[in-house]
């Protein structure tokens, strides 16, 4: 497989051309690299379920190192890597593999996220650091995300949740035909109300809708939506939007306890100013 030469920051950072020489280096360096992936790494659900789990027929895999020093949810967006893991299951063409690799230091709070957003994805909690052991990844930073071949080489370095940027390089590989519109067919849009207060409202029937319509000359696409909270659900139309037409985002939110809540949803679509962020807010009785 040839691989593509794109050069791309590490996790955390941004492109490359706003990046210091040394982390240039250090890019350099690890681009094409394989990475060494020990074979009996015990991978579960949970943290407690062990699972069979094999990256040998994959096309591509998405491998995520984490040192959990200091981890906490905002770092880890596992919420967002749910939406993330989805959309490329159902829009690639490709079969692809995701590796989630933490090396704990407070194992109690990790498996509490893990169980708290309901990541059921394959994670192996690596309490010797065999991962980076074996691979000694670049000091400084605990949060590695790679995109490996078929032979584990390194394709891509950098978190697609995180950095647009980095997720548009992914699309271009992984969903080819959504990086054509992303790139090449970009629609205008209408938002009349980005933002939404519920004010007082049931804890359990906080609902809401926000129309987005599509006020260009080409078909508006949805990509994918990504909320801030595991409690939040949303609905919308997989379909090309019509110039002219509407499309209504359906937003669903769980709350357990009553209080003010503010919830975020980003809305990646084949829009210039992709993405948007969507804000409800209210106080649950």
């Amino acid at each position: 497989m040839k691989l593509l030469s794109f050069y791309f920051c590490l996790s955390g950072l941004i492109i490359l051309g706003a990046c210091s020489n040394k982390e240039e280096t250090i890019v350099d360096q690890w681009l094409d690299k394989t990475v060494i992936i020990p074979e009996d790494l015990i991978y579960t659900r949970y943290g407690m379920d062990t699972i069979e789990y094999s990256t040998a027929l994959s096309d591509y895999t998405i491998l995520m190192y984490v040192d959990t020093v200091g981890c906490t949810s905002c770092q880890l967006q596992l919420e967002r890597w749910h939406d993330w893991i989805r959309y490329l299951k159902r829009d690639s063409p490709y079969n692809i593999s995701f590796l989630f690799d933490f090396y704990p230091k407070d194992e109690e709070e990790l498996l509490d996220l893990l169980q708290f957003y309901q990541f059921d994805v394959p994670v192996c909690i690596d309490r010797k650091d065999r991962l980076n052991s074996m691979n000694k990844f670049p000091m400084g930073n605990k949060y590695h995300t790679f995109l490996l071949d078929k032979e584990n080489r390194i394709v891509l370095i950098g978190n697609p949740v995180n950095n647009e940027g980095i997720a548009d390089l992914y699309r271009k590989i992984l969903v080819p035909s959504d990086s054509i519109l992303h790139d090449k067919k970009q629609a205008l849009i209408l938002v009349p109300h980005k933002k939404i207060n519920l004010y007082q409202i049931p804890k359990d029937s906080i609902k809401a809708q926000f129309v987005i319509k599509n006020i260009g000359s080409e078909k508006l696409v949805l990509q994918h939506l990504s909320t801030s909270c595991g409690c939040t659900s949303v609905k919308y139309p997989k379909q090309p939007i019509s110039s002219g037409d509407s499309a209504i985002i359906r937003v669903q939110i769980e709350k357990q306890k009553r209080g003010f809540f503010q919830e975020t949803i980003r809305v990646y679509a084949n829009i210039p100013e992709s993405p948007i962020t969507l804000n409800i807010t209210g106080s649950a009785l």
